[in-house]
């Protein structure tokens, strides 16, 4: 966790989530603090503001994921006077002073408090009045120091030593030995006048994987390599996958049970998952948040936490600063700003000049950031606390967004009966499975297995016959296999929306690539049917292939061109039904087909 100066952008980290107080922060908003927590850490962490607003005051309750314990609260700090156009006397402290506190709670209060006191700062004999109204107010609710007395926490370049960077927790915290270490670390390189504080909550724990997490690196995978791996796990699976090819993919075979259908898609998705983790390079976060960053960069900004310790170091000593170390650490930050602008530069321009066709709309996000925040508490209706939690949140999402199918009278039965009259089916051919495979996304968003579109390119040349012939018999007789039917879904922001209201996002499922391949060719068969015996009525545009928007832009400008030829006023009635197409009866639709 961290702190920040005033400013209204936020630093992205690979592999580290950003934490604000609240998003969008407005134009003449400046929160001072900031959180980030690692990705992967196991860690169930909840932002509470729902019951402060200050944006100089963060919340968080931390838990491990699992954990039926009740959750330690972590209030990170900056005590300022407030910011705006008429700023008043108020500090910080004053709006946590005026919360209502649960001392069940353990709670620990830590970073840029802005207070002097002898009784931790020896350079300073006496303390202001908010001081002692602070203290009295910590020991009025229990809380103790942290912090090691006369350890400096700011060292500026004047010579100036001063200990404002506080950590406090209440007795919930201290019974409970929440807190294992907490020191000054004057060794990070921050290049700030901040020294870090390390704080230890609890007992290390593991790293775990997010299983929406794509590990597998299929950008710079090597086919030859990935076909190769596949013929050796073949090899070593030899007997079971002959087994399964003759008995349930064969070619010859017209409709296959259930439990056959599943046994053979289990195999074949477990083989390729199997093969990827061998043949596929991984994801590897990057050590700098920027590609252009070089080795260069690097020594360059050692040579400045060198020249910055240096002159720490002089101050300390000898305790007062040195003019030529000052001036000797500006230039060398100079220095480093003009290299920073001058890497950028030539690597922006080695883009531009190996442009393609394919690659130079994504230039379009230079200027975009891709930061993703904590949501904000989801509100639930009137007189309902919103949710904060987790868990809360996700069971919010589900309900508004995957709302039940509405329940209905003379709800029609399906008819499952052949009649003369029914539209013939034929076998699914090869060419169509192939198309259908081949044209999908190659580097689309994985489900939980990991694969993609390229991994099912690459592996029909090596399973051509029995992927064709398991989609054939799936769609032949009528079964998705239950793997294909389990997918897990990621929420996503709708752009300029207030994310307090559920409806400002939408989910995401994420399906096995083979099971959405038999879905993608059992569309294009409907939608083929439904255009050859004109099953569409003539204004229908969206979903038929030959017809977009434009066409449908161009017959509404018709129609009221026309109308205005004849004199006449046009008036026009649009519906916008929310969830439609979520919520339509199942079984009205395969009546109705």
């Amino acid at each position: 966790m961290g702190e920040s100066e005033p400013r209204i952008q936020t630093v992205a980290f690979p592999g580290w989530q950003t934490i604000l107080l609240r998003c969008p922060i407005q134009t003449m908003e400046c929160p001072r603090v900031v959180a980030y927590y690692k990705i992967g850490a196991n860690l169930e962490i909840t932002l509470h503001n729902d019951f402060i607003t200050d944006l100089d005051v963060m919340a968080l309750d931390i838990k491990r994921a699992g954990d039926t314990s009740k959750a330690m609260r972590v209030i990170n700090i900056y005590n300022q006077k407030e910011l705006g156009a008429n700023p008043s006397i108020t500090y910080t402290s004053n709006h946590i002073t005026n919360l209502q506190w649960d001392p069940t709670t353990p709670t620990i209060i830590t970073s840029d408090w802005n207070i002097r006191h002898p009784q931790w700062d020896s350079r300073v004999t006496t303390a202001c009045p908010r001081t002692h109204e602070m203290l009295e107010w910590l020991d009025g609710n229990g809380f103790t120091l942290c912090n090691k007395p006369f350890i400096p926490t700011r060292e500026d370049p004047r010579g100036y030593s001063s200990v404002i960077d506080l950590t406090f927790k209440n007795p919930a915290a201290n019974g409970g030995n929440i807190l294992k270490k907490h020191y000054v670390d004057t060794s990070i390189r921050t290049l700030s006048d901040h020294h870090t504080i390390i704080l230890q909550v609890g007992e290390p724990g593991q790293t775990i994987t997010n299983p929406t997490t794509n590990q597998l690196n299929w950008k710079h995978a090597d086919k030859e390599e990935f076909k190769k791996a596949l013929k050796e796990l073949l090899e070593d699976n030899r007997d079971e996958y002959e087994q399964i090819v003759s008995e349930f993919l064969n070619s010859e075979k017209q409709h296959a049970m259930p439990d056959e259908l599943d046994r053979a898609t289990d195999f074949i998705q477990q083989l390729l998952e199997s093969m990827a983790r061998k043949a596929v390079p991984t994801h590897r976060i990057c050590s700098k948040s920027k590609p252009w960053w070089t080795p260069e960069l690097s020594k360059a900004y050692a040579n400045l936490w060198e020249a910055h310790s240096h002159m720490h170091g002089w101050i300390r000593h000898f305790h007062t600063p040195s003019i030529l170390l000052a001036e000797w650490t500006k230039l060398i930050r100079k220095s480093m700003l003009q290299l920073i602008r001058k890497t950028k530069n030539e690597y922006y321009w080695k883009m531009v000049n190996k442009a393609t066709s394919q690659n130079i709309w994504t230039f379009c996000k230079w200027t975009t950031t891709n930061n993703t925040y904590m949501s904000p508490p989801l509100d639930q209706g009137e007189n309902i606390p919103p949710t904060v939690t987790h868990a809360q949140k996700c069971n919010t999402l589900r309900r508004n967004l995957f709302p039940e199918l509405p329940q209905l009278e003379n709800e029609p039965e399906p008819d499952w009966n052949e009649h003369p009259e029914d539209i013939a089916y034929y076998s699914v051919t090869k060419r169509e499975v192939k198309d259908t495979i081949f044209t999908a996304a190659q580097l689309n968003a994985p489900g939980l297995s990991g694969l993609t579109g390229r991994a099912w390119r690459w592996a029909w040349e090596v399973l051509e016959e029995a992927m064709y012939n398991l989609i054939r018999l799936c769609a032949d007789s009528g079964y998705h296999p239950k793997s294909w039917r389990t997918s897990i879904t990621v929420t996503l922001q709708k752009p300029n929306r207030d994310y307090s209201k559920p409806r400002s996002y939408r989910l995401i499922q994420l399906l096995k690539v083979l099971g959405k391949t038999l879905e993608r060719l059992q569309a294009r068969r409907l939608l083929y049917y439904a255009a050859k015996y004109k099953l569409f009525p003539s204004t229908q545009y969206s979903g038929i292939s030959g017809q977009s928007a434009q066409d449908a832009v161009m017959t509404v400008t018709h129609d009221i061109e026309a109308a205005w030829n004849h004199d006449c006023a046009v008036s026009m009635l649009m519906f916008d039904i929310t969830g439609f197409f979520d919520t339509i009866p199942h079984s009205h639709l395969l009546d109705t087909l």
